[in-house]
């Protein structure tokens, strides 16, 4: 009915439509590219990263540059059991082990216990224009 394009269902859900049906092979062939592109990194609790602003992170440099995010950058660590949870980047990690460092609340929130592994997505890459 022309809600989702044929570009938008495969680049956002993988579904590949090939003559109006789906092409079940090459279906699956993106949805495993799309998976392989996301970015996980396990986190660890510390006490160092509240701010008054609101939720504060920091992450490795690996995952901020794949991210193409920076200190004063926004993430969402995906949460499965509801809506993602945004915070600020204040600090990048010298190791490249996929890490990222939050604080005991913002773990709660995501209802995950320490050194889980969540999906993290850019939402702002913290350079301003201009």
């Amino acid at each position: 009915e022309g809600y989702v394009t044929l570009d938008a269902a495969a680049a956002i859900y993988g579904v590949v439509l090939v003559n109006g049906a789906v092409d079940a092979t090459a279906t699956a062939a993106r949805r495993a590219q799309l998976r392989a592109a996301r970015h996980r990194v396990r986190l660890d609790v510390v006490d160092d990263v509240e701010t008054e602003r609101g939720r504060a992170i920091r992450i490795d440099e690996t995952t901020a540059r794949a991210l193409g995010v920076g200190v004063g950058g926004v993430v969402e660590l995906m949460n499965l059991r509801g809506a993602p949870l945004r915070a600020w980047v204040i600090g990048l990690l010298p190791e490249n082990g996929f890490r990222a460092r939050i604080a005991p609340a913002a773990l709660r929130m995501l209802a995950l216990a320490n050194t889980a592994e969540v999906e993290v997505r850019a939402v702002h890459s913290g350079t301003l224009p201009g």
